[in-house]
């Protein structure tokens, strides 16, 4: 993992943020393969979406659920070939209109300088664990 690696997933989140998603895709990989681990008993373990359809389709997902949706990365965690990213989430319930905040990690794959991988855990345990690691490598501001 290079640091112009870290560099391009930050600049993915900044993306995202300013409602971007022209550059967002920009750094996408046409061909990336999407993960969601649910880590939930009553939902299917996984659910894996394919391509730039795929990537937009989980941010629609989202937005489908919240108003005003922030997600926030909460550090940049290196681990060989992969970028472990705790991120904070935010939003006002469509229905409900009730704030609802959350801590999701998602696993990064760079490639070539483009995402060709992203996975969706529901905490960072889980995530590192689906490393083979149990405690974090090396930390990234």
């Amino acid at each position: 993992m290079s640091q112009e690696d870290v560099n391009l997933t930050r600049r993915g989140y900044e993306a995202l943020a300013r409602g971007d998603m022209e550059s967002m895709l920009e750094l996408v990989d046409p061909d990336i393969v999407v993960e969601i681990h649910t880590g939930r008993p009553d939902l299917p373990e996984t659910d894996t979406l394919h391509g730039h359809a795929g990537f937009m389709e989980n941010l629609r997902l989202l937005d489908e659920v919240f108003e005003d949706v922030e997600v926030t990365p909460e550090e940049f965690i290196e681990v060989g070939e992969e970028l472990v990213v705790p991120v904070y989430t935010s939003g006002r319930g469509r229905g409900s209109g009730i704030r609802v905040e959350n801590r999701v990690t998602h696993i990064w794959t760079i490639h070539s300088g483009k995402a060709i991988r992203f996975r969706v855990f529901p905490t960072t345990e889980h995530a590192l664990e689906a490393l083979g690691m149990t405690a974090p490598a090396e930390r990234l501001r």
